[in-house]
């Protein structure tokens, strides 16, 4: 016997059964059932029981915010490398702007800015908690409050 999605021959190991008697490859089985709650063939239900269907539902929810966070955290990550990145190119810049001015005056104010850099940009390896600005957690804030109010009402 062979599996009616991809012609894969059903063995022991790999057969999956439904309750309204079609048999599949476990790959394609699951594969599907990720998506719908029905038999691929003849569209039946396969979780009857509404509390199970609610866990899974509940669990795809569960498994799509993992996903938006995942993306937004590796977004973030790759802004607190571009935004270090700027910061040291700028620091060169003006460490050779202080070594080449001549002006005391003009040194002393550069050297105050960088001071100034040091003490208020604080570049570590965490970009998920020192760079997002409060901005930009709360628009991520109200953006999973949105999705959550939506998918309560439906």
């Amino acid at each position: 016997m062979n599996c009616p999605i991809c012609d894969l021959i059903l063995t022991l190991k790999n057969c999956v059964n439904t309750e309204c008697g079609h048999s599949f490859c476990n790959t394609c089985f699951w594969k599907w059932t990720k998506e719908h709650n029905t038999c691929a063939l003849c569209r039946s239900s396969i979780l009857v029981n509404s509390e199970e269907l609610e866990e899974q539902i509940y669990i795809r929810k569960m498994l799509e915010q993992r996903s938006e966070l995942s993306r937004q955290i590796r977004f973030f990550e790759n802004k607190h490398l571009k935004n270090k990145e700027a910061y040291e190119r700028l620091q060169k810049q003006l460490n050779s702007l202080i070594s080449k001015t001549k002006s005391p005056r003009l040194r002393a104010d550069l050297k105050r800015i960088t001071t100034a850099m040091e003490t208020t940009t604080e570049l570590n390896d965490t970009p998920t908690t020192s760079w997002i600005s409060n901005h930009e957690i709360n628009a991520i804030r109200i953006a999973n409050l949105r999705r959550n109010y939506a998918t309560q009402v439906t």
